[in-house]
């Protein structure tokens, strides 16, 4: 079973980083050190969020299932250096430019809108949230993209895929959907970068993330 001969590779390891570690703490460290702390925190998630809970329980048998969850815990308490970082460039900056007015006057007033949103409990960054509506926004990254193939316009250079994810995207989406959040992933390539600087129309986000009739009517009749 893959999941584990993972889990045993994974706790194998962390024992190995922190033989006489009793919290996890020594084994977070040594993650944490190496600038893997993130990467072990999703892979934890994975295996809690996204596997039957038969495959779970058996997983939760191993010798190596204790380090890995205190280690997790670890993670848990002191989340500020176990995140993944989101890096920036000019399309990243432009396309949010762009989200972030228009978002002005697609939501309703007063709605909470956050910027660089750490999700709770995992080491995901949204780059916005609307936390009333458990909704995430990312701008993909390289990072997010899978590698390059037929859709990869010809001459742009970077190996990647328009529009498609890779496999650190699909994890990000499916661990958090999977904790109860929408994922949005706002594409430059659709939703304008550098190239285009009026904001995104509100009337095609409101679409995009379902703010629509249905509450207007809703606000109305409890008027």
């Amino acid at each position: 079973d893959v999941a584990a001969r993972l889990c045993r590779l994974t706790g194998g390891a962390l024992v190995v980083s922190g033989s006489s570690d009793s919290d996890g703490a020594e084994a977070a460290e040594a993650a944490i050190g190496a600038g893997r702390a993130a990467e072990l925190w999703a892979y934890g998630l994975s295996m809690r969020h996204l596997i039957s809970p038969s495959a779970r329980a058996t997983l939760r048998m191993m010798p190596e299932a204790s380090i890995l969850e205190a280690c997790l815990a670890h993670f848990e308490r002191r989340p500020q250096r176990a995140r993944f970082a989101l890096a920036q460039d000019s399309d990243v900056a432009a396309t949010l430019a762009r989200l972030r007015a228009g978002l002005a006057d697609a939501i309703p007033a007063g709605e909470a809108i956050e910027e660089r949103f750490a999700v709770p409990a995992s080491p995901y960054i949204a780059d916005i949230a609307l936390p009333g509506r458990g909704m995430l926004l990312v701008v993909p990254r390289k990072a997010h993209r899978a590698p390059g193939g037929v859709d990869d316009p010809a001459g742009s250079g970077d190996g990647l895929r328009r529009g498609a994810l890779g496999g650190r995207g699909r994890l990000l989406e499916a661990v958090v959907e999977s904790m109860g959040w929408q994922l949005r992933w706002m594409w430059p390539e659709e939703w304008g970068s550098e190239a285009s600087e009026e904001p995104v129309d509100p009337q095609v986000l409101k679409v995009f993330l379902g703010i629509g009739s249905n509450e207007t009517s809703t606000s109305q009749d409890a008027a």
